[in-house]
């Protein structure tokens, strides 16, 4: 998250503590809330050098793992939106460009297994709206942004 905001990576870092919190069993949220601590503490303590970064990045790393599997932990229709999620923060952070035609797909057809067939015509809107972006972050953007956006309300 180079670039940002330090004071809304600190946010950040509260709301998927307590999403863990609130999808997960206590013994499974417990060591990524722990790790998700030790990365805000990481953050805000001051440094002297640029390896005093390795102890934040390790639990970094140690979180982005155990989100990755926790997908399996939740309820089907959980996992699938927490999927999507993220695979669009993998692209938004890993790539400069557009994604490519099969990845779009592959990201509508998960959009489309966590959405109800009522949103199929939005659905293709969105993707082909998304198609005009030039940069990849703004590809996963629009399409996390119209996700959202239908969860919340579309019923």
């Amino acid at each position: 998250m180079a670039q940002e905001d330090p004071d809304k990576f600190i946010a950040l870092l509260r709301v998927i503590e307590r999403r863990v919190q609130q999808l997960l069993p206590p013994a499974d949220a417990a060591p990524i809330v722990d790790s998700l601590m030790e990365v805000r503490d990481g953050c805000l303590a001051p440094k002297k050098s640029e390896s005093d970064w390795d102890p934040v990045e390790a639990h970094a790393k140690r979180v982005s793992s155990r989100l990755c599997s926790a997908s399996s932990l939740i309820p089907l229709a959980e996992s699938n939106v927490f999927d999507v999620g993220l695979q669009l923060g993998g692209i938004y952070h890993h790539a400069d460009d557009i994604p490519v035609s099969a990845l779009q797909k592959q990201v509508e057809q998960k959009v489309r297994a966590v959405l109800p067939q009522s949103s199929a015509t939005t659905i293709r809107r969105a993707f082909f709206s998304a198609k005009n972006t030039t940069m990849v972050h703004k590809w996963a953007e629009r399409i996390f942004a119209f996700i959202d956006r239908e969860l919340r309300f579309t019923n």
